[in-house]
């Protein structure tokens, strides 16, 4: 970064040192040299614009000035004559100063394939050819391939040319461009259809072209907002407009009145965009039957309707059947209504995050639905997460929901007793607070109402007592003295029960013995 820094502060000296050459006459190509290449304080030069006088005289300082400085190829005015129409020096000055092209001796001005690779170096050169140049379609091309941004400054009659343009606005034109075609060109229908690409152009067409149809259709597959100032007479063409929609149905939006509550207008915007459905409201029967039949496909299209049908019952419960969550798109008033409620609830219990926040003021309710699924306590009011009876339905049916309850509720042995008996027991084990993992009464507890509850889950303090040894069979089962003495041997487990006169333990040495094996 610092490097940098030293860079652009040596260029910005070089540059105040040759603006201000005809009140410093002391200052030689030398100095500039130097300044390029030195970090110095900029502050200490002022800056003011000068007439240039003769600074340079050396061929290869003046091209590493020009390579290094802001000014670059201007630095050219400031050279000798011999200098000023030296080959070389001028191709290195046009690639940051076109004009320096006008330095060129008239033999070079008239070389052709000389201007092309001037050209080719910085096509602004186009600006200072000869006139015969700049109406050549190959250097104009070759600019072009250089800069688009020439093409508003070329020769009237090469924006009058049909190739340049197609050639032009085919590989790099974008529609701004259209506006600086000639007259004749931005009438030609032919040139309209090969380069018509972005959805803008319709603006810079010519008046006549606007109410052409073939051009509307182009224009319209890019923005069917330009229906929006079409004239009255095409918009109230039915069958014009059935094309237009097949094309996008949005355009449903900016038609007049007669036609949005036409069917066969509604049915063909419906068929291309399902969106369009926001811009259809009327309350015609036939028309009802299509939205009917439209949310039955896909209820989330519910989204789309107006208002007034998104408060039609038949129309709201046909689109619950078929997506639960079309219920959140329903009116408030259907929101509220017990039918419709309960038919999304029936379908998805978490549905009830959609319907009115009455819904969840019926505890008995919220319980019956949490032993169906317990995710619901995720969308339920907060007020639920300090529910103790809501909290231990909920971690029966899904232990994993442990993981999200406050700490408090995770230190409650009974709610943590519950999560236990899930089948994610071993996992809900270790998010236990210590304090329960380590009590010995509550975890053996545990042991014995779940078989999925893994001996390796408890804590390691426990795992060489006395009380959970007889848990490391793989049926986390107290072992039978059949099992015993069917694995160890009939010998071997006689001899261990008149060594440990007491049964159980003897049992538990027995898959101590087992284990070891």
């Amino acid at each position: 970064m610092e490097k940098k820094t030293s860079l652009l502060h040596a260029i910005i000296i070089s540059t105040v040192l040759i603006l201000t050459a005809a009140a410093k006459e002391y200052i030689t190509e030398d100095q500039i040299i130097n300044n390029i290449s030195n970090e110095k304080d900029s502050n200490k030069y002022i800056l003011a614009h000068t007439k240039p006088y003769i600074i340079f005289h050396n061929k290869k300082k003046l091209i590493k000035a020009m390579k290094f400085s802001l000014i670059g190829g201007r630095l050219i005015e400031f050279a000798n004559d011999k200098l000023k129409k030296d080959k070389e020096v001028i191709l290195v000055a046009l690639h940051s100063w076109p004009k320096a092209f006008t330095y060129l001796p008239e033999k070079l001005k008239n070389n052709k394939d000389f201007v092309l690779k001037c050209i080719k170096i910085n096509a602004w050169v186009l600006m200072h050819v000869k006139e015969k140049f700049k109406k050549n379609k190959r250097m104009v091309l070759k600019a072009l391939r250089q800069d688009i941004t020439i093409f508003t400054y070329l020769d009237p009659s090469m924006r009058d040319d049909k190739k340049i343009a197609l050639n032009f606005f085919t590989k790099y034109g974008r529609s701004s461009y259209f506006k600086d075609l000639s007259p004749r060109l931005k009438k030609d229908l032919e040139l309209l259809r090969l380069i018509y690409k972005e959805r803008s152009l319709y603006n810079y067409l010519d008046a006549s072209l606007k109410n052409n149809k073939e051009i509307i259709i182009l224009s319209y597959k890019y923005n069917y907002r330009i229906l929006k100032n079409l004239d009255k007479n095409l918009k109230n063409d039915k069958i014009f407009m059935l094309k237009l929609l097949k094309i996008k149905g949005e355009g449903l939006k900016f038609l007049p009145d007669v036609l949005k509550n036409d069917f066969e207008i509604i049915n063909t915007a419906i068929k291309n965009n399902p969106k369009a459905l926001k811009y259809v409201t009327s309350p015609n029967k036939k028309i009802k039957a299509l939205l009917f039949k439209t949310v039955s496909l896909n209820g989330k299209l519910l989204k789309y309707l107006a208002p007034s049908f998104k408060n039609d019952k038949s129309i709201v419960i046909a689109a619950i059947k078929n997506h639960t969550s079309a219920l959140c798109y329903a009116s408030k008033i259907l929101r509220k209504n017990a039918q419709v409620v309960n038919i999304a609830i029936s379908k998805n219990i978490k549905a009830l995050v959609c319907a009115d926040y009455s819904f969840q003021q019926n505890k008995k309710q919220i319980l019956n639905l949490m032993s169906r699924d317990g995710l619901l306590l995720k969308y339920l009011d907060p007020r639920y997460f300090t529910d103790k009876e809501v909290i231990k339905t909920a971690v029966k049916q899904n232990g994993l929901l442990f993981k999200i309850l406050k700490t408090t509720s995770q230190e409650d042995k009974e709610i943590a007793a519950e999560a236990l008996k899930s089948k994610q027991a071993s996992f809900i084990m270790k998010l236990l607070p210590e304090i329960l993992q380590t009590n010995q009464e509550f975890i053996i507890q545990a042991l014995k109402n779940n078989k999925n509850l893994t001996y390796q889950s408890i804590h390691s303090s426990l795992k060489n007592k006395k009380e959970f040894l007889a848990f490391q069979h793989t049926n986390n089962q107290v072992i039978s003295k059949k099992e015993c003495s069917k694995m160890l041997g009939i010998k071997k487990y006689k001899m261990l029960l008149k060594i440990y006169k007491d049964e159980e333990a003897g049992l538990i040495q027995c898959l101590y013995k087992l284990q070891k094996m």
